[in-house]
């Protein structure tokens, strides 16, 4: 090891194989007592804007129990635009992998695609889940009640995602959203893509509700966002409503966030399911330390809205430097999500501005100064500006 580095594990349990699997664009992430997470990259999408791509679990989850697959969709770590909505769904559901699908709307210029996807299977520690089954429809909005086994003593968080019975059918994309939730239930909502693109069979939503996410989970927070009904979209977001989000801890990589939008939040809980859809949200970004969440309601520009809430769940690794203590003018530098390595500065600057160090040596300047202590673990510091004679 060179004498500019000093390496450091921290006290994060880890799992033998909890790194990052070495796989080209769908990177995956060892289960943990049933559960697993990952994302899939998503480089090009066809002509049609229409694309489905398979994801293996890491390891296979058991037979007999359904697994619950949930996704939300992003654009990577860096977008330099609003992008257009796009509809997304999980189909082919077993027990060793999955299909997520994607449809792009608008001009169908959705760039690069990253979809962010959570699974489990079973019984979860304070969790409910189930599927809401829809019957077949051939047009514009359909919405579903799901009560709970048992009421909560919150308003729960809860997130839903898509799931088709039959595969590969793109004019069943959907937008899907809750309304009307409260402690005992809540009203998922459906809406085609295109206006009379049915008939819609064999659809699914994959739901789960819960007041606190299990440890199991690995999940670092779990809020909501409130878009109040007096924001109006501008031309800036090509007329989305959007926010930035910053995370409490940085990552050690943009983990796994999940979305899902509620029209009109708890307050709407006893009033019909609403027909106001459709709604529609997703992430335009995910960094190491926010991500930044759009959505897009029918009220358009100028229309009547009514408050609208996304709930959100970051899943992922923290940033091993964040309470990283590094001695002799060395920063930390992540190696793995549990261990940091505190590293000596690389180069300096080569302007002359002298400082006198208390071992009555000179320094061109106050970096060359630094980087030598680090180098030799030195037990001196800066005593004075200019030179020492």
């Amino acid at each position: 090891m060179s004498s500019n580095q000093f390496t450091q594990s921290i006290e994060i349990p880890v799992e033998k194989g909890s790194d990052l699997c070495a796989m080209p664009l769908n990177h995956l992430l060892t289960p943990r007592q049933g559960v697993q997470r990952g994302k899939l990259d998503i480089q090009q999408v066809r002509d049609n804007g229409f694309h489905c791509q398979s994801v293996s679990f890491n390891s296979s989850f058991n037979s007999g129990t359904p697994v619950r697959v949930f996704a939300s969709i992003n654009h990577g770590n860096e977008s330099s635009t609003v992008h257009d909505t796009a509809f997304i769904w999980v189909e082919d559901v077993t027990t060793s992998r999955f299909k997520a699908c994607l449809v792009q709307g608008g001009q169908g210029a959705g760039g690069n695609t990253t979809i962010d996807w959570f699974a489990f299977q079973g019984s979860q520690s304070g969790v409910y889940h189930g599927g809401a089954s829809f019957s077949l429809f051939t047009t514009g909005t359909q919405c579903n009640r799901v009560a709970f086994p048992q009421a909560f003593s919150v308003v729960p968080k809860v997130h839903v995602t898509v799931q088709h019975g039959t595969v590969e059918q793109k004019q069943d994309a959907m937008s899907v959203w809750i309304a009307n939730i409260s402690t005992s239930q809540f009203e998922v909502c459906l809406h085609e893509s295109r206006t009379f693109d049915g008939p819609h069979s064999k659809l699914m939503v994959n739901w789960m509700a819960y007041e606190h996410y299990p440890m199991a989970w690995e999940a670092k927070e779990s809020s909501e966002i409130v878009f109040s009904e007096k924001e109006i979209p501008t031309a800036d977001n090509t007329h989305a409503l959007c926010k930035n989000v910053s995370f409490r801890n940085p990552f050690y990589a943009p983990p796994v966030v999940l979305t899902t939008v509620i029209n009109g939040g708890s307050n709407n809980a006893n009033k019909a399911c609403p027909v106001k859809g459709p709604l529609s949200s997703w992430l335009e970004e995910v960094t190491n330390s926010h991500f930044r969440l759009c959505i897009r309601d029918n009220a358009g520009y100028d229309g009547q809205r009514s408050n609208v809430i996304v709930d959100y769940l970051v899943i992922g690794d923290l940033d091993p430097c964040t309470n990283a203590s590094c001695k002799y003018y060395s920063h930390c530098v992540a190696s793995s999500p549990d261990q940091f390595t505190c590293v000596c500065e690389n180069s300096c600057p080569s302007y002359e501005e002298q400082v006198c160090a208390s071992n009555g040596r000179t320094f061109n300047n106050l970096c060359l100064l630094k980087q030598e202590i680090c180098r030799t673990r030195g037990n001196y510091t800066k005593y004075h500006p200019g030179s020492c004679t």
